[in-house]
């Protein structure tokens, strides 16, 4: 009797940890992926990632040497790959592009880093760290983009 319930009690407890256990491997999985592709972002350029931040659906890296920054983002049908040079960069700022909703409150629909360049002619570089289209709520992105926001204006001063 004793070893019926006791593998009744394995069986539920394994039933219940296996969900958590496939989502973390899928999680690394993506992860690794998603991080090869910014390697190799960041190669093409010959540039080497020296610092990085996988977080959702996008990996920002950047190359303290050569100051630089390598992006990707991915949505459910395409990747989207960046790379900034920022020796033509003048300032960077965060982007928010909010909304009101329907209770009266304000709700963030876009989040990006606005990169803005030392040549009038070039167009401002965005680096988008949350879309309310793709992604429905928010895992970390506002205090990412804060992080890498001072990191970049740290090595543009």
């Amino acid at each position: 009797m004793n070893l019926g319930i006791t593998i009744i009690g394995v069986i539920g407890v394994a039933c219940c940890t296996l969900p958590f256990i496939l989502t973390n491997i899928s999680r690394n999985k993506k992860g690794k992926e998603i991080l090869k592709v910014l390697k190799n972002v960041a190669e093409k350029h010959q540039a080497k990632i020296t610092k990085h931040e996988i977080c959702g659906a996008y990996a920002i890296g950047i190359d303290e040497s050569k100051k630089a920054v390598s992006f990707v983002s991915k949505n459910k049908e395409e990747i989207v790959s960046q790379y900034v040079d920022l020796s033509t960069i003048k300032s960077c700022e965060i982007s928010r592009v909010n909304r009101i909703s329907a209770n009266k409150g304000e709700v963030i629909d876009c989040l990006s880093l606005k990169l803005s360049s030392d040549v009038k002619q070039e167009p401002d570089v965005f680096l988008e760290f949350y879309n309310a289209k793709v992604n429905y709520q928010f895992s970390g992105e506002i205090q990412s983009i804060e992080k890498w926001n001072q990191l970049i204006h740290d090595l543009l001063n």
